[in-house]
């Protein structure tokens, strides 16, 4: 749904990929595969009143920097 609303209200618009799921499964999948590395890493899970654990671990935040490009941004949102 954010994503969503950000394309219909925010003109939000990407050139590459988009992923939407539950973020543990999806790190665990892309950290398999290390040769997609990317530029930008959106870590929005600020909703629904809770903070979901998982998604705070140092293998968490570790396999996000794998992810990453040596100059890759990761937001937390």
């Amino acid at each position: 749904m954010v994503v969503e609303f950000s394309k219909r209200y925010f003109n939000y618009k990407t050139n590459g990929k988009e992923y939407i799921g539950d973020g543990r499964e999806l790190l665990n999948t892309l950290c398999q595969d290390s040769s997609q590395i990317y530029d930008y890493v959106f870590h929005d899970v600020f909703s629904g009143g809770f903070v979901p654990k998982q998604l705070f671990t140092t293998q968490a935040f570790q396999c996000i920097q794998k992810l990453l490009k040596p100059n890759g941004i990761l937001s937390l949102v």
